[in-house]
């Protein structure tokens, strides 16, 4: 018995030290937000699609000094070019220290059955900043 609890004592500590070791390199944070995105098939820009999103970032140090952002949202989205209500759901990562440029991975499914997989990258150090459409699926 005593073993037993050595062994659990121990994996409670390390489990602990683990958790502070992390929780050091990366914070996290939850919210909700507009949104709005440009809507672009093969090459062709359709509109935009906007509304309210649930997010969650994971922000990545090194040494103190912020490196990445990992992120994922999801909403409900209304567009510009049909009355088609959509689901959007949304992941990117952020590197914005270095080069002010984002990338995302959006997904939108209609109602009415349109399908959009949009993989665009933003530059911020352009103004208006630029949007690159770099895949766009549509159905």
């Amino acid at each position: 018995m005593l073993k037993k609890s050595f062994f659990l004592v121990i994996i409670c500590l390390l489990f602990g030290a683990f958790s502070t070791q992390l929780s050091a390199q990366s914070e996290s944070n939850w919210g909700n937000s507009l949104f709005y995105t440009e809507v672009v098939c093969d090459g062709v820009f359709l509109g935009y699609v906007w509304g309210i999103m649930d997010y969650h970032f994971v922000d990545h140090y090194k040494d103190g000094e912020w490196i990445f952002t990992n992120y994922m949202a999801k909403g409900d989205a209304v567009s510009t070019f049909s009355d088609e209500k959509f689901t959007y759901k949304e992941k990117g990562k952020l590197w914005l220290k270095n080069d002010q440029v984002a990338y995302y991975i959006i997904q939108l499914k209609g109602d009415q059955g349109s399908k959009f997989h949009l993989h665009l990258s933003i530059d911020y150090k352009t103004t208006p900043e630029t949007w690159t459409f770099h895949k766009a699926k549509c159905q």
